[in-house]
């Protein structure tokens, strides 16, 4: 059955915040987002970079524990939806 919620699932971003003067956090929102708009791969970039080289990392760190994994295969798994931030 198709509930058409795949298709918003491709349209959404949540953004989380914080105020550390202020000691508060806020998580944002929001719904049908253009993915790959200037303004949102902007405020994604900064992010999302160094989770991906941190990603990376571990994936090579987990290869010389012994573990068969491939970055290939972490990244079939790995969700974004900030399309332009995805590094290969």
């Amino acid at each position: 059955m198709d509930t058409g919620l795949e298709h918003l699932k491709s349209q959404t971003i949540e953004i989380s915040a914080a105020d550390r003067n202020r000691g508060k956090r806020a998580h944002i929102l929001g719904y049908y987002v253009e993915p790959d708009h200037p303004a949102l791969t902007g405020l994604c970039q900064p992010t999302v970079e160094p989770r991906h080289e941190a990603s990376r990392s571990m994936v090579e760190r987990l290869v010389r524990e012994g573990y068969q994994i491939t970055w290939e295969q972490v990244k079939k798994y790995a969700h974004t939806l900030c399309r332009r931030c995805r590094r290969d």
